[in-house]
């Protein structure tokens, strides 16, 4: 069963207690859409109710850890069992930290593709059936400019977000015969609370070791940019929601600098396109010139 032209379409979005997800969930309610909102802590829902009073929208909440994929096959049952069907599903929910590439433990690791990866992966086989079957559907993968120009001290976050991209491509290949889209969203920075909250460290050793300071001034530099330079979110939200109603690209870039990080690594050689990296973003960060210690 696929929606009629200009009906409300069902829409699943993860990650949606704050940042990107919130605000993407009440965009696409507000273009009547009929909007199932998850996050792994329901009662980290306070700011979704509020930001849909205010917009004076109904978004409905449901409890999804990506990590679980019982809970993820709960939900899509109850959905197809009363639309029968799925028309949209937003993969937002994930996971960031800060940290020395070399230094990230099994567990840093772990956690990121998780949720990143693998938490992308069970939502979309358990709503990629029925797309399939009624032959319409999409799959919106919000990933990062990470995800195609790795940034240092995200290791983690970037080998997560290269993977999703890399596992998104293929499965845009096999669902297109199926009428099935798939779109990544490849935000820059911008002022949710994974940057402008002073992201988790993940770094071994003592807490007071010159490596875990350092690590300290990177963090405030990230957080401290984050807050003076990143866009407002809600421009991802919008976007997202244009994709909810017709996606019509499999890549979106969104943040003249992820254009401009994008374009840079597309031109330069890969020894000058590292050295403006060194320049501009390692060697000020770790040095701490971009940011005063607290």
């Amino acid at each position: 069963m696929s929606p009629t032209r200009g009906a409300p379409k069902v829409v699943v979005i993860t990650g949606a207690s704050s940042g990107f997800g919130l605000l993407t969930a009440v965009e696409v309610a507000k273009r009547g859409h009929i909007v199932f909102a998850t996050m792994r802590d329901l009662a980290k829902s306070t700011a979704l109710g509020e930001a849909c009073r205010s917009a004076g929208v109904t978004v409905h909440q449901r409890r999804v850890d990506v990590t679980d994929t019982p809970s993820i096959e709960a939900v899509v049952r109850e959905l197809v069992d009363a639309y029968g069907r799925i028309d949209v599903l937003v993969n937002n929910a994930g996971a960031g930290s800060v940290g020395f590439a070399y230094d990230l433990s099994d567990d840093d690791v772990r956690k990121h593709l998780e949720t990143n990866v693998l938490g992308a992966m069970r939502c979309t086989r358990a709503v990629v059936r029925t797309m399939r079957d009624n032959r319409c559907g999409t799959i919106i993968n919000v990933s990062s400019v990470a995800g195609r120009s790795a940034a240092p001290f995200l290791g983690a976050y970037s080998a997560s977000k290269f993977a999703l991209e890399g596992w998104s491509e293929s499965l845009r290949y096999e669902l297109a015969p199926a009428g099935v889209r798939v779109c990544l969203i490849e935000p820059g920075t911008f002022r949710t609370p994974m940057y402008t909250e002073s992201p988790a460290q993940s770094q071994s050793g003592p807490a007071d070791s010159a490596a875990a300071r350092q690590l300290r001034r990177v963090e405030l530099s990230f957080v401290e940019h984050a807050r003076r330079h990143g866009g407002n979110p809600i421009r991802v939200a919008r976007k997202i929601a244009d994709v909810v109603d017709k996606c019509t690209r499999f890549r979106v870039i969104i943040g003249r600098d992820a254009r401009i990080e994008l374009l840079a690594k597309r031109l330069l050689p890969d020894e000058a396109f590292g050295r403006a990296m060194e320049r501009f973003v390692w060697r000020p960060w770790v040095d701490g010139s971009k940011s005063k210690e607290s």
